[in-house]
């Protein structure tokens, strides 16, 4: 059996992290620390990790068991679950490149460009919102987000609610 990437291992709509320091992204086994000492913490792997852990409590519910306490290891607590963005316009091969030239770049005409392609996206709105919930610290994932970039998110978390 070879060690094939799956569809999350940081491929499709899902970023990886640059501070994750983990060798596999967006997994369940990555976001567990199964396969490696360094857990993922990428928004994807925390949100299918807290997922399952939903699942398995809500078996253990229906079976008259009490659930289990939350795993002490060191994960983030996911507050907001992550939207499907799997129908959004960043997704699609050739808006791809856009989206990815677009990651630790200041250069106003490619975040222009990366914006263009969030004005067209039918999750534009679920995407901003989680990912104003969801980026700690602001700006740390790179790239444009719902149409917003770096900056503009960062500006907006300094804003008091």
């Amino acid at each position: 059996m070879t060690n094939k990437p799956g569809p999350l291992d940081g491929g499709g709509p899902w970023r990886v992290l640059p501070e994750c320091e983990a060798t596999r992204h967006n997994t369940v086994r990555a976001a567990d620390g199964r396969n490696t000492e360094i857990r993922c913490i990428c928004p994807r792997a925390l949100d299918v990790f807290r997922e399952r852990a939903d699942k398995r409590n809500r078996v253990r519910k229906r079976e008259g068991r009490p659930p289990r306490a939350e795993k002490q290891s060191g994960i983030v607590k996911v507050e907001q679950r992550a939207p499907d963005l799997s129908t959004g316009t960043c997704t699609k091969p050739r808006f791809r490149e856009v989206m990815d030239d677009a990651i630790g770049t200041v250069v106003e005409s490619k975040l222009q460009v990366a914006r263009n392609v969030c004005s067209y996206c039918p999750v534009e709105q679920a995407c901003k919102e989680w990912v104003i919930g969801q980026e700690k610290p602001a700006g740390s994932w790179g790239g444009v987000w719902g149409g917003l970039s770096v900056r503009e998110r960062r500006r907006i978390a300094r804003v008091p609610a």
